[in-house]
């Protein structure tokens, strides 16, 4: 989208000269995107032989997705328990949790300035995830390892990037 600021636009409409030049003609462009969390399958740290998935038990009228929503406690850990003794499968539903969601805005502001023989000379400033919201990922799944609920990773935090091109 180009940016209404120069002659005959809406901000500065009588701008002329090296007002226009370095006013005048800038782009801005966005991408936004809102994510919801994912969500997560509690496990057991040794699955049998046999290849299965095993599940912990639930505990009846906790809800796992109530926790705290911290590093250190993504999801409510205490809504989980062990299985019984002679017991073979858990309780617990397939993916009862979800994950952190995820939303970021990306923002580019560039400029072209035509060069002779069809060249075209452009500047550019960049930013990813602009407004530097922390973004997680996913906690860990593993019941009974010491890292159970907890989030150990996340994705880049803002970047800026600024550069120039010779098109042709």
């Amino acid at each position: 989208m180009e940016i209404p600021v120069g002659h005959g636009r809406w901000l500065l409409p009588t701008a002329e000269g090296a007002a226009q030049a370095i006013l005048g003609g800038w782009q801005l462009n966005t991408i936004v995107k809102l994510q919801t969390g994912t969500p997560i399958n509690i496990v057991l740290t040794t699955p049998p032989s046999s290849g299965a998935t095993i599940r912990p038990d639930i505990v009846p009228g906790i809800d796992p997705n109530m926790g705290p929503k911290t590093v250190n406690e993504w999801f409510n850990t205490a809504a989980f328990t062990k299985l019984q003794a002679g017991q073979t499968f858990g309780t617990a539903p397939r993916n009862p949790v979800y994950g952190p969601g995820y939303t970021t805005a990306h923002v580019s502001l560039f400029k072209d300035f035509s060069l002779p023989r069809e060249f075209t000379f452009q500047i550019r400033a960049e930013a990813f995830n602009v407004l530097n919201i922390a973004h997680y990922d996913n906690p860990s799944a593993t019941f009974q390892s010491g890292n159970f609920g907890k989030i150990l990773s996340g994705y880049d935090p803002r970047i800026l990037q600024f550069g120039a091109k010779v098109i042709f």
